[in-house]
């Protein structure tokens, strides 16, 4: 795997140490060999006599994952990694090490943006993601991905797209999304891939990127703005709704991880909706998660 790594150079990261990625819902799996130099560490001996079980634990599948504590990862001490603390950073799982990069193989690179669930890259706080090149040099062997842009993109049901028709539409949406508004490029697109099914063959780029229509009225724009806020804010189903309901009560809201309060007036903030949304197009959202038409509806 030679191809060259693709940074996305708008968003910016520098590891804070606020430990959020270490409170996720998820249990990280851990790869075999790690787990074979740590499950009789003293470390983990430690961890199994002060909880009364194994850090790790095997599912189903043979996968092995680390447990949890308190609502975080077995291994989180004093805020910081213990296995970090006391075997060093490789000895860490890969994902951990990873994060929080996204990385996608295409027909032309390796394309690397960050997950902006981490608060430092939803802050924009750090330098440019390619100060870290050589860790995720000194961890391309290691790297299980699967290329997209290899064979035809499914749109929607039988519609396809070729990779290079579909850079040249990421091309176009991403431009558009430097400017906005971010829900009506979204929603000119799904009124574009409308018209491609009706119609059965491909619209022009400026038809399938209209935006901006006259059906796209204000309250679907503003059901659109607080559900994107709110999915960019929080990761679980209950805050999101709480969120939603306080961005739509008219009163200030603080957002955490993007470090700004907002008075809602029927418009999320454009910066933080163009931001994450050019992040997402960015590390190929759109054609990670298939149907393309799948995708979009999830944002």
């Amino acid at each position: 795997m030679n191809k060259p790594f693709q940074f996305d150079s708008e968003a910016r990261f520098d590891c804070s140490g606020c430990a959020k990625c270490c409170r996720t819902r998820w249990n990280i799996r851990v790869d075999e060999e790690r787990f074979e130099q740590l499950k009789s560490s003293r470390l983990v001996l430690e961890l199994q006599v002060r909880d009364g079980r194994s850090p790790f634990y095997q599912k189903a599948s043979g996968a092995v994952v680390t447990n949890r504590r308190e609502g975080a990862c077995a291994f989180l001490e004093q805020e910081s990694c213990s296995i970090h603390a006391h075997h060093g950073s490789l000895a860490k799982p890969l994902t951990c090490q990873l994060f929080p990069f996204v990385i996608t193989e295409t027909p032309e690179s390796l394309v690397v943006g960050a997950s902006r669930y981490c608060s430092a890259v939803a802050r924009g706080e750090g330098g440019p993601l390619e100060n870290h090149r050589a860790e995720l040099e000194r961890l391309r062997p290691e790297l299980k991905l699967t290329e997209v842009g290899a064979g035809p993109l499914t749109v929607a049901r039988d519609l396809t797209i070729g990779w290079s028709g579909y850079r040249q539409l990421e091309t176009v949406l991403l431009e558009r999304l430097r400017s906005g508004p971010a829900e009506a490029v979204c929603l000119g697109l799904l009124e574009g891939i409308g018209q491609w099914l009706r119609q059965g063959r491909q619209p022009s780029l400026e038809h399938l990127m209209a935006g901006g229509r006259p059906w796209l009225e204000k309250t679907l724009l503003d059901s659109g703005a607080v559900a994107l806020i709110a999915w960019s804010e929080e990761m679980g189903s209950e805050p999101r709704l709480q969120l939603s309901a306080s961005l739509r009560s008219g009163k200030p809201v603080h957002l955490p991880r993007s470090g700004v309060e907002v008075d809602y007036q029927g418009s999320a903030p454009q910066s933080v909706l163009l931001g994450y949304l050019r992040s997402l197009v960015f590390r190929k959202f759109l054609v990670r998660r298939q149907p393309m038409l799948t995708a979009l509806i999830s944002l």
